[in-house]
């Protein structure tokens, strides 16, 4: 994708998102060839993209599709995907910590916060299907290990020429995801804690528990 022209993996997977998805291959062949696309893939190449297009592709569109993901794809098919599936599931919120791509994986990682996040309010739009429950906890544990300071350079490493009103929007950003990070062990206390008393029995993974 050398520019986003017609051309957009995440669009085109949140478009095919909205529609039926017939079986686990067709899913898995979803997630294969858009995360091939952005570079992400076990079996990618460096990614020969547009930095500045990719992120602001991350940016529009994978908030849609990871809702999409946990309030219907994962409901409807985590319980038959094999391993291999299962990964390149996750890639979509915690990518594999590695250098080649880093710009990339550290805006994957800022989204996901917001939205694992979001996904654990009672003010969630949408509310978490029971089944995405421990999904969404595995997935929090996963994040965790994109620190602040991969964080602090998604927010703000890839500045160009902005005014004034895209820097605020770059503070607020950043604002509300130092905020996510410090508050994650209380949200997610007080999420299980929720829905135990509507009788789930999950459990908060250990790198979660508040110390």
């Amino acid at each position: 994708m050398g520019s986003q022209g017609d051309v957009d993996p995440l669009r085109d997977l949140r478009d095919s998102l909205r529609s039926p998805i017939d079986n686990v291959d067709a899913l898995s062949f979803l997630l294969s060839s858009t995360l091939s696309s952005l570079g992400l893939h076990s079996t990618s190449l460096v990614s020969s993209a547009s930095w500045p297009d990719t992120i602001k592709s991350v940016r529009r569109y994978l908030p849609t599709i990871q809702n999409t993901l946990l309030t219907s794809v994962i409901p409807t098919f985590l319980h038959a995907l094999n391993d291999k599936d299962r990964q390149l599931l996750l890639c979509f919120f915690v990518p594999p910590r590695d250098t080649s791509n880093l710009p990339l994986r550290r805006n994957i990682a800022l989204i996901s916060y917001q939205t694992l996040l979001s996904s654990l309010s009672t003010k969630s739009t949408t509310p978490l299907p029971r089944e995405a429950r421990q999904y969404v906890l595995m997935a929090v544990e996963q994040v965790v290990r994109y620190s602040v300071s991969d964080i602090y350079w998604a927010v703000w490493s890839t500045r160009g020429e902005e005014g004034s009103k895209e820097a605020s929007n770059r503070g607020l950003i950043w604002e509300e995801a130092v905020g996510a990070l410090v508050g994650l062990p209380s949200k997610v206390a007080n999420a299980v804690g929720r829905w135990k008393g509507e009788g789930w029995t999950g459990d908060i993974p250990d790198r979660l528990v508040s110390r």
